[in-house]
Formats: structure tokens, C-alpha cells, sequence
């Protein structure tokens, strides 16, 4: 009879700790969220560095494809030289005395003739930006005319 009155007293509700234990597995998904929202945004800015990263060294090896070896910059036809720009998001030159935190991008550029054949030469584009993991390199082979 006295477990029947205990019965009849309790209140109706939730317990303190079931109220925690509530709280903590909310919480616990809340965060969850957060973390794969924040590496959501990381993700979709390294995708964003990537496809500019693309886009110049692609625009690079046309620019350097559709000129004879005889009209190439100097410094790209003495063969092996790595000639390296600083660049912005739009692919702008930026000059050594100017801010630092305008550059995002460096890119490097190599034109090896007669690689691999002697009939062809080799163009390698490297870019890189800060905070890369490691540089996109992109090597094109380019018959010689």
C-alpha cells in the first residue's frame, strides 16, 4: 500500500536529469551542424581558389601556345628558366613594392624546349596561393613551330 501512495504523490513531468540528458543530445546535434556547416564554407572557398588557380594556368599555357617560339618572352626561351608573377583574383600583375596582401596567387612558369621530343616543348605552369596544401601544377606538351 505505501508503493501505491508513492504513485499517487509523484508529480507529472520530466526529472532534472532527464532534462539534462535532453539538453545534452540537443546540444550535442546543434554542434554537428555547426561543424559541417563551418567545413561546408571551407570547402566551397578552397573549391573557389582552385577554379581561379585553373583558370590562370590554363590562360597561361593559351597564351604561351599561340605565340611561335621566336616571339616568346625572353626569359621563357633561354629553355628551363622559371619565370614567377604575382597575380590577383583577375590574373593582374602585381609589382614587387606594392602590398603584399593584394596577392593571392603566384604563378610560375617553365618552358623547356625540345621536351620530350625535339619537335615539341614542354610548358609546366605552377600556382600556388596561401594557405595551399600544395601548388596546382599543370604541364602541357606543345609541338614546335
Amino acid at each position: 500500500m505505501k508503493q501505491n501512495d508513492r504513485h499517487k504523490k509523484m508529480k507529472p513531468g520530466f526529472t532534472i536529469l532527464e532534462t539534462l540528458a535532453a539538453v545534452f543530445m540537443i546540444s550535442i546535434g546543434l554542434l554537428a551542424a555547426i561543424m559541417m556547416e563551418s567545413k561546408a564554407i571551407g570547402g566551397g572557398a578552397l573549391a573557389d581558389r582552385r577554379t581561379v588557380a585553373v583558370f590562370l594556368a590554363e590562360s597561361k599555357i593559351d597564351q604561351i601556345s599561340a605565340l611561335p617560339v621566336s616571339q616568346m618572352p625572353a626569359e621563357l626561351r633561354s629553355g628551363g628558366v622559371q619565370v614567377e608573377e604575382r597575380l590577383n583574383r583577375l590574373g593582374l600583375h602585381i609589382p614587387e613594392g606594392q602590398d603584399a596582401n593584394e596577392v593571392l596567387y603566384i604563378r610560375r612558369t617553365v618552358l623547356r624546349q625540345g621536351c620530350p621530343t625535339s619537335q615539341s616543348n614542354e610548358v609546366e605552369v605552377e600556382i600556388s596561393w596561401p594557405g595551399a596544401f600544395q601548388p596546382l601544377r599543370y604541364v602541357s606538351v606543345l609541338a614546335a613551330f
